[in-house]
Order: structure tokens, then C-alpha cells, then sequence
């Protein structure tokens, strides 16, 4: 886990929690030529990842600009993966995989507005920021595992979907205390 420290206003949040709501609340309907296979499809979202990373990896003092950066990513990501349909008899896993993508936006959501309602009272404490989608991951893998072999072409086996780097940075927290 990482300790990242900040102070911020409330108001300073609501670009942030806008952005994540906005997210959620407005994912575009798939149309037009679908993904090629489910490599492409997951490729489609690496924008997202990247932000969660970096997220993963911040140390010492986090702005409101770079959570605001993280959730633009987040999202931008996350409209990528739905702006084209799954490939043919593959579409049982938009839904899924995109649970995955989900959950750690609500989750990061929920604890800005968590923040934002605290900001009245004199102490907030230590308030911990996780990102887990392990259950969700755990549902995608095993829609993956019953998966016809011929299915899985374009998959890279490196991914192998145990997408380790993904559940590795979801299972991370962040510590956002106050000086």
C-alpha cells in the first residue's frame, strides 16, 4: 500500500465524482464493426489500466488534478471498451469484463463522496481507498475457462486473462491522510 497525502476542499472533489458518475451513468451503446477478437477487446481499455497505475504508484502529495487525470483515464478507458461490440459469440464477456472495469470506479466514487460528506466534521481520520474487483475478475475468468480453445485466439498468453497486473492493482490501497 502506498501512503499519499493531501489536503483538498470538497469543491475541489466534484470535478472528480462528476467525472466517475458521468462514467457510470452514461456508457455508450456498442455499434459499428465489432472487436477483431477478445485481445483487441481488452486492449481497447488500456487508457484505464494505465490510470490505475499510475494511481498504484503515486507516492508523497496527490492533487485534485491528478485524481481528476486518474478518473478522465478511468472513464475514457472504460467508454473505449463499450464503443464497439464484442466479437461474435464472445458478447457474454462485454458485460462481465466490464464489471471489472466497474467496481473499482465505484468503489473510488463512493470514497470521494464519503469525503466530500466528512468535510464538515474536525477529523476525518484515515480514510482507505481499495480498488478490488476480485470477485469480478474471478466471474470473467471463469466465463473465460469455459471457453472453447479456437475462442481464445488473439489472446496473449502472457495475459493468459489471470490478468495478474490488473487484480494486483486493484488489491492495492491507498492511504489518503491529512497533514
Amino acid at each position: 500500500m502506498n501512503r499519499v497525502d493531501f489536503l483538498l476542499d470538497a469543491d475541489e472533489l466534484a470535478p472528480v465524482i462528476k467525472a466517475l458518475q458521468d462514467a457510470l451513468t452514461r456508457r455508450p451503446n456498442p455499434e459499428g464493426e465489432p472487436h477483431f477478437d477478445l485481445q483487441t477487446a481488452l486492449d481497447s481499455c488500456d487508457e484505464y489500466f494505465e490510470s490505475v497505475r499510475e494511481l498504484t504508484e503515486a507516492t508523497g502529495k496527490l492533487s485534485a488534478h491528478d485524481l481528476l487525470e486518474a478518473a478522465n483515464g478511468m472513464s475514457s478507458g472504460y467508454r473505449c471498451f463499450w464503443e464497439r461490440p464484442s466479437p461474435q459469440g464472445l458478447e457474454m464477456g462485454q458485460p462481465l469484463f466490464s464489471a471489472v472495469l466497474e467496481r473499482p470506479m465505484r468503489d473510488l466514487l463512493r470514497t470521494l463522496q464519503s469525503l466530500t460528506e466528512a468535510e464538515s466534521e474536525d477529523y476525518l481520520g484515515e480514510p482507505l481507498i481499495t480498488l478490488d474487483a476480485e470477485e469480478e475478475l474471478n466471474c470473467f475468468n471463469t466465463w473465460l475457462d469455459g471457453l472453447a480453445p479456437h475462442q481464445r485466439i488473439g489472446l496473449r498468453p502472457s495475459q493468459g486473462c489471470g490478468l495478474g497486473a490488473l487484480a494486483a492493482s486493484f488489491l492495492l490501497g491507498w492511504w489518503f491522510g491529512r497533514d
